[in-house]
């Protein structure tokens, strides 16, 4: 994350977030695409809890309001059938440093038709309203990305709120399809809002709907 934002404690829902990563949100660069493990729990934990990966902070924006949807696809796995994991995210609109919480558009949200698959697969966060907020210069969008579920006792392993998300964007496939069932592994995960948004700055490097995953946490080293 570059030195000029730094995104805000996560909300107070998710049950872990101790290996949170932070990231910068943009639009399709040379980033390999690359699984990442996201392991919470060593232990048996049948507790009903959501479990944040990542923040994904945009760039600085325009003054104007934001409304609509957003919706994601990303190729995740989950160690275990009993881990009962399925995709979840928050949206909240934050101040240009990050300290300040200028609205909570969309709480802690779990995707609720078909939980992630044990071999990586694609999943759908379906397409959800992030209310309405008229945002000052300079805001910038948060996006808290993770899993939750209620994980059962299968035996043998730990059985717990872990699994593995797919990032990176440089894809010889492209943008990974509206569907849960791919599998090919050469597509990049997205999250898009319904709405075009518009940014301060080079507006060729400035998405409008469409906002990738990424890998990298430097800002800097991508732009």
């Amino acid at each position: 994350m570059g030195a000029d934002v730094t995104p805000p404690a996560v909300l107070a829902g998710w049950g872990h977030s101790a290996e949170i990563n932070r990231k910068m949100l943009t639009i399709p660069n040379e980033d390999l695409l690359t699984n990442s493990a996201y392991s919470p729990d060593s232990a048996d934990h049948f507790v009903d809890t959501s479990s944040m990966f990542s923040q994904y902070v945009s760039d600085a924006l325009n003054a104007q309001t934001l409304s609509g949807n957003i919706t994601a696809q990303i190729q995740c796995s989950e160690p275990r059938a009993s881990n009962n994991q399925f995709l979840a995210l928050a949206v909240r609109i934050i101040s240009n440093d990050g300290t300040t919480i200028q609205n909570e558009s969309l709480g802690i949200t779990r995707a609720t038709s078909l939980e992630i698959s044990t071999t990586l697969t694609n999943r759908t966060f379906p397409s959800t309203s992030i209310g309405s907020f008229a945002c000052a210069s300079g805001d910038r969008i948060l996006i808290e990305f993770g899993f939750g579920g209620l994980p059962t006792a299968a035996g043998g392993f730990p059985d717990g709120d872990n699994a593995v998300i797919r990032v990176g964007m440089n894809a010889s496939s492209g943008d990974l399809p509206v569907n849960e069932t791919t599998t090919t592994l050469s597509f990049r995960g997205w999250f898009e809002f319904s709405s075009t948004f518009t940014f301060q700055g080079a507006e060729d490097k400035k998405p409008s709907s469409y906002l990738s995953i990424r890998q990298a946490v430097n800002r800097a080293s991508t732009f």
